[in-house]
């Protein structure tokens, strides 16, 4: 199930990463004009959009503002990206463990 989740996870960010490159190119914005506006490190901005880091919610609202783009409209369907196949398998699991540890009393 970890495998699943990273995988998931994985495809969250970089389709983050997508919307927030398009973004910043619609408003003609280079990465390093994004990121001091959003006093964000250019360097960590462009891992950002490569989808190879994780960010905090309030650095995605300051980087959403200065995009001026919606908060919603970047996260959209995130959740969704190969997740449901990696909760489905991590619920029937868990649920297989918990009953083989669960014990009856007679």
């Amino acid at each position: 199930m970890q495998a699943l989740a990273l995988v998931a996870s994985d495809k969250a960010l970089r389709l983050l990463g997508e919307r927030i490159r398009e973004a910043r190119k619609a408003l003609g914005l280079s990465q390093e004009e994004l990121a001091l506006q959003a006093d964000i490190d250019r360097s960590f901005m462009g891992q950002v959009e490569r989808g190879q880091r994780n960010i905090s919610v309030m650095t995605l609202l300051r980087m959403a503002r200065v995009l001026e783009v919606n908060l919603g409209s970047l996260c959209e369907g995130l959740g969704g990206v190969g997740v449901q196949a990696g909760l489905q398998e991590g619920t029937t699991s868990y649920r297989a463990k918990k009953a083989k540890g669960v014990r009856r009393r007679s």
